[in-house]
């Protein structure tokens, strides 16, 4: 097929063809004119493939204009819709106006196809480049990876150039716009340029594959040779060069005159062919090509036929291959086979400084929206359909018997939908009520030991856990507790005496006083039954799980009649005993005091913008300490730790956690444990009798269904385990959080791994955030410096930290888990320290002044939250100097570290913060003005006596592994620290841009 060209379309050479497939087009970019100089401006061109016919997209939509060159580096990627081009020479022949002498250019152009924008991206490094080669893999993020290699390079303005080896290559990653350069082993071509490359990857992806032939010797060359003949393959993630063809050792052509540059190598049949056609030959005038094949050369990327493991790689072109194999020639290198299976995933000497991210970028297979094509690009146009609905301009109109069975038949169907919908609401309500009684119902099941020992049973065995849980000295009432606890397993008798019958008699019309007391009765009784059924309907069956209100609670709402009557001084408990309150020395009123009122309905904080299953229940019968508990923890709690997100799109409250949270009867006696823990620690107290009671209440149902071997390893339970988890991590202790954080991965193990949740989306995020945040640490505290943050911030992260990522070194993504975790952190103790909680920093001002100070500095030094890599010095001393009063402010809350008098209770302790307050008051002509002052004064001089316990190298080792991150993720993670720290509960914050907290933060971080 002949392309149709109009005179108006230049003729040029050293361009690219950008291929896009979904619109059935090329677009042609670059060159330079055969003419020898550029008739006109330049114009973007694209060949219409299914009109056979150019068209003129106009000058680029870009300030300022390209600076167009000629034989720079480019590819097309129709996956993604873009097309690249890097560097090139810049001359007359491809720029109109240019009367330099031809120049090397740095410039790195995009193009988006769909929008038909073009975008200025960041070049590797300041050198001007030309001439190399450059491939695109589908790894990384959304836009995948660019890879470039070989050519010239240049100095910036000095027209020497020299060759650029292939001991080392670049890759961009064309998501956050970074290039990363990374050296190369193997048998490492000669310099060249004009060579030509193309990309097959294997079956699984698991090793990129770079095939490069022949090219122009770039000088110095290492053989006395013009031009190349020969096959190198790089194979990627292990930074590889492999020669596989000719199979001659060194770098020589075979034979020489053959060899060639300014080819083109296309990737055909599923990548299992390579077509290298055209090209000049410097040395000859004699053809290469056999007597059978046709203008081109055709190279079988995994030998011919897919066999993987012949010599032959030049063969005729085979049309009906469809897939293709990795040779042996590379899968000798990286292990696997001809299907993929590389198991080397690692230079041989590891990545280069800096290159932790490419690192994880390699690991990562995104998922590419399928694009929809832009225009019409059906190969004939549409037919109209044979009974085509007439226009409403087409004159006619409804008869009124059309329009009165229409509104007839609209009624009538509008009655079935609704009869339809009552009547499945009604199966679904039965339904849920009977899963629901039979999960409050669990008979008392024969205990199953070597199940258990399998399984969870010793680490959640709620008497044990619960017996446990009194070895504090501080708690005076443990030996009444257990008591009470093991009176709650024992079951009930409710059995009440039947009252006596009523008796009812006739009344005559004489006996007025009679009647009238007749009527009197008969009227209550109606009432009485009216106000039975509302209750009835209002308040369903259910098994009470928790107890109710203890008489010191009586004035929120009256006890039951029948309770009264049978026990007047008890409640009645789920498993069925009673619990009698005098055994609880302080009385429960006292510690209810001062709940803040709240502007906003808790249920419409947490779920505003979703709308209820109006056949939904709580698992629970719910008591007025419910309500009061459960109001705190959608609305204060919610507030403190996700901010006020009413009505945006996600809500991890209300999108993930309330529905986990609601599922069942244990997670929802775990979240009630969580709010009255933290209500008594608002309150100043530090522990809560409540939160234990909800806790024993939540692992007592665990254990029930821990019984049952079909329902041992339920969603339920594993729902209601990672909700006690998250309760020891803020409340319990290390040893209890061990308890639960074992069972979980047993749990977890016998389920299958986190793969096997992928039905609950929800309980498979959390379960592995969870799961990974965890494995970093000794202890439920992330601010603790007994955490590996050597490992966090070394080149190499052990695999033993990875047991859900199998052999993925994933570094990347912990990092991100472990700064979101840190920002999380950080708001828990603002939620967890009243006075930072309701007033900020004011009460310390020397602090709040520092803070400032930092913000000021991130607001004269930042412009948005589009922050350049790398991390400058003058950030990274203002980072250094945030987590300085982070770990600060936190290690006040802590018991643990270094026993000094400053070390206290694990509730809020302000011994410390005044301290370093006192003393940024007292050195503030040191610092102030100046981060650089600030951070002198920190490390250097505050804690010289190394009486406060900090530990300066771990806050430097912290600040490193956040300068190591992408710039808007330090942007975001500052933004938010920044947030928790200067306001206060009326969310105060002079912000100059987006509020920023830790959900916000989650845009951030690269999807995984």
């Amino acid at each position: 097929m002949v392309l149709g060209q109009k005179a108006a379309i230049p003729s040029v050479n050293g361009g690219i063809l950008w291929g896009d497939e979904v619109n059935k087009r090329f677009y042609l970019y670059g060159g330079e004119w055969n003419d020898g100089f550029a008739l006109r401006s330049y114009h973007l061109f694209s060949y219409d493939i299914l009109g056979d016919k150019w068209d003129d997209f106009g000058t680029p939509n870009i300030s300022p204009p390209p600076s167009i060159a000629s034989y720079g580096a480019g590819v097309g990627v129709s996956q993604t819709g873009m097309g690249y081009y890097l560097g090139g020479w810049i001359s007359k022949a491809s720029m109109t106006g240019w009367d330099d002498p031809r120049t090397m250019s740095s410039n790195f152009y995009a193009y988006n196809y769909d929008t038909g924008k073009f975008t200025n991206l960041e070049s590797p490094g300041e050198q001007p480049r030309a001439e190399g080669g450059m491939v695109w893999l589908p790894a990384g993020d959304a836009l995948g990876l660019l890879v470039y290699m070989g050519g010239l390079v240049g100095e910036e303005g000095d027209d020497s150039y020299d060759p650029q080896p292939f001991d080392e290559v670049f890759v961009f990653d064309a998501q956050s716009n970074r290039w990363f350069t990374q050296k190369t082993t193997g048998q490492i071509p000669q310099n060249r340029r004009q060579f030509c490359i193309d990309i097959a990857w294997a079956p699984d992806k698991s090793s990129f594959n770079i095939y490069l032939w022949g090219g122009l010797s770039a000088p110095p060359p290492v053989v006395n040779t013009t031009s190349f003949a020969d096959v190198y393959i790089l194979t990627i993630p292990s930074f590889t060069w492999v020669k596989a063809w000719p199979d001659s050792p060194g770098n020589g052509t075979q034979p020489p005159e053959f060899g060639h540059y300014s080819s083109s190598c296309n990737m055909v049949k599923s990548m299992s062919q390579l077509f290298v056609i055209g090209g000049t030959y410097p040395d000859t005038d004699a053809c290469d090509l056999g007597e059978n094949e046709w203008s081109m050369h055709n190279f079988w990327t995994g030998t011919l036929n897919n066999e993987g493991d012949n010599e032959t790689y030049w063969a005729l072109y085979d049309p009906n291959v469809t897939t293709n194999v990795v040779p042996n020639d590379v899968y000798d290198i990286t292990g696997g086979d001809k299907e993929g299976g590389a198991t080397v995933e690692e230079p041989e000497d590891g990545f280069d400084s800096k290159n932790e991210l490419l690192e994880v970028l390699l690991t990562r297979r995104p998922s590419i929206a399928e694009r929809s094509p832009t225009r019409q690009v059906s190969s004939s146009p549409p037919t109209a359909s044979a009974t085509e609905t007439p226009s409403p301009s087409s004159g006619s109109k409804l008869s009124t018997g059309a329009i009165v069975g229409i509104s007839i038949g609209s009624v009538v169907g509008l009655a079935v939908i609704v009869t339809v919908w009552y009547c499945i609401g009604k199966r679904v309500v039965r339904r849920r009520e009977e899963r629901r009684r039979s999960q409050m119902t669990q008979p008392q099941l024969q205990p199953q030991p070597q199940y258990f020992s399998v399984i969870y049973a010793k680490a959640i065995s709620g008497l044990a856990l619960a017996l446990d849980l009194l070895k504090d000295p501080d708690w005076k009432y443990s030996i009444a507790h257990a008591a009470w606890f093991v009176r709650a397993m024992t079951p009930p008798n409710t059995q009440k005496p039947s009252p006596p019958p009523k008796e009812y008699a006739f009344v005559t019309p004489q006996q007025h006083g009679a009647r009238s007391h007749a009527m009197r009765e008969h009227w209550r009784q109606r009432r009485h039954k009216k106000d039975l059924a509302k209750r009835q309907r209002e308040n369903r069956p259910q098994h009470v799980l928790l107890p109710t209100p203890s008489t010191s609670e009586a004035t929120d709402s009256q006890p039951s009649t029948e309770t009264t009557d049978t026990q007047p001084d008890s409640t009645v408990l789920a498993g069925g005993g009673m619990f009698d309150p005098s055994i609880f020395e302080t009385d429960m009123d006292s510690m209810m005091n001062g709940v803040p009122g709240q502007a906003m309905s808790g249920m419409n904080l947490a779920l505003g913008s979703a709308r209820l299953d109006p056949f939904d229940q709580f698992p629970v019968q719910l008591t007025t300490q419910h309500h009061r508990l459960l109001h705190h923890w959608l609305s204060t709690y919610a507030t403190m730790m996700f901010d006020d997100v009413h009505g945006q799109a996600f809500n991890p409250m209300r999108d993930v956690w309330c529905p986990l949270d609601l599922s069942n009867a244990a997670s929802f006696n775990a979240i009630m444990a969580h709010s009255a823990a933290h209500l008594a620690r608002m309150q100043g107290l530090r522990q809560s009798k409540e939160a234990l009671k909800f806790k024993a209440e939540a692992v007592r149902i665990v254990q029930v269904w821990m019984e049952d071997p079909e329902r041992a390893l339920s969603d339920d339970v594993l729902a209601a385990v990672l909700r006690l988890l998250t309760y020891e991590r803020y409340w319990g202790t290390e040893a209890e959080w061990h308890v639960h954080y074992n069972g979980l991965s047993n749990l977890i193990q016998a389920r299958g791994g986190i793969e096997a949740l992928q039905s609950n989306w929800r309980l498979e995020l959390t379960t592995f955030l969870q799961d990974h945040q965890v494995s970093l640490m000794s202890k439920p505290s992330w601010f603790d410096c007994s955490n590996q943050i050597e490992e966090l911030s070394d080149q190499h992260l052990a695999a033993r930290l990875h047991p859900v990522l199998g052999d993925t070194v994933n570094l990347h993504r912990i990092r991100c888990l472990w700064l979101l975790s840190f920002v999380q952190d950080v708001g828990t103790f603002r939620t967890n320290s009243p006075e930072i909680y309701s007033h900020g920093t004011s009460q310390f001002p020397a602090i709040k002044e520092a803070l400032g100070l930092l913000k000021l500095h991130l607001r004269q030094n930042e412009a948005g939250s589009v922050r350049q890599d790398p991390c400058t010095e003058s950030e990274f001393t203002r980072l250094a100097c945030l987590f300085f009063i982070c770990i600060l402010l936190q290690q006040s809350t802590s018991g643990s570290g270094a026993a000094t008098h400053f070390s206290g209770p694990s509730h809020y302790d302000t011994q410390l913060v005044s301290y370093f307050n006192t003393f940024l008051d007292s050195s503030r002509l040191q610092w102030q003005g100046s981060p650089d002052n600030l951070y002198t004064t920190l490390f250097c001089t505050f804690d010289a006596s190394g009486r406060t316990g900090l530990n300066m190298e771990y806050i430097r080792n912290m600040t490193g592994v956040m300068a190591s991150m992408t710039g808007g993720v330090r942007y975001g993670v500052e933004r938010c620290l920044l947030n928790i720290l200067c306001r206060t509960e009326s969310n105060g914050f002079d912000a100059f841009d987006e509020e920023w907290t830790p959900d916000s933060l989650l845009s951030q971080i690269p999807p995984q």
